[in-house]
């Protein structure tokens, strides 16, 4: 035999709901406003993280350039050579940023979107002058 009260049976009220709701949306602003704050304070952070990121990526690339010119030189035992090993790294390097940049660009032009205006506008078009 079940002893239950009246008030474990009671649903709760629209009041207590609306509370308990309140509270959960206060606690979640709370949470958020702490996390966006940790957020603000970690952009510098971040910031400096990338500079000091891209001097190392320059300091690698030129390491590895002056070795592939000092293999070209201890190889070829000539001077001119090692020069030019660095040079023909840095022209490769080049060609291969211009070819990133020119398939960015190509995007930079929405391609697809330009499409789909231009089938739509077409389809319309047909569908308005079959009539």
């Amino acid at each position: 035999m079940q002893n239950n009260s009246p008030e474990e049976n009671a649903k709760p009220s629209l009041f207590t709901i609306a509370t308990d709701a309140l509270t959960v949306a206060r606690s979640f602003m709370d949470l958020a406003l702490m996390e966006v704050g940790l957020a603000a304070q970690a952009i510098p952070r971040l910031i400096g993280v990338a500079i000091i990121g891209i001097f190392l990526a320059l300091f690698a690339w030129l390491s590895l350039s002056v070795f592939i010119g000092w293999l070209a030189y201890y190889f070829f035992g000539s001077i001119g050579w090692g020069i030019g090993g660095f040079f023909i790294l840095q022209i490769f390097a080049l060609f291969a940023c211009k070819i990133v940049s020119d398939m960015y660009v190509r995007r930079l032009t929405l391609p697809h979107t330009r499409s789909f205006i231009k089938n739509t506008g077409e389809r319309l078009y047909d569908a308005i002058n079959r009539d």
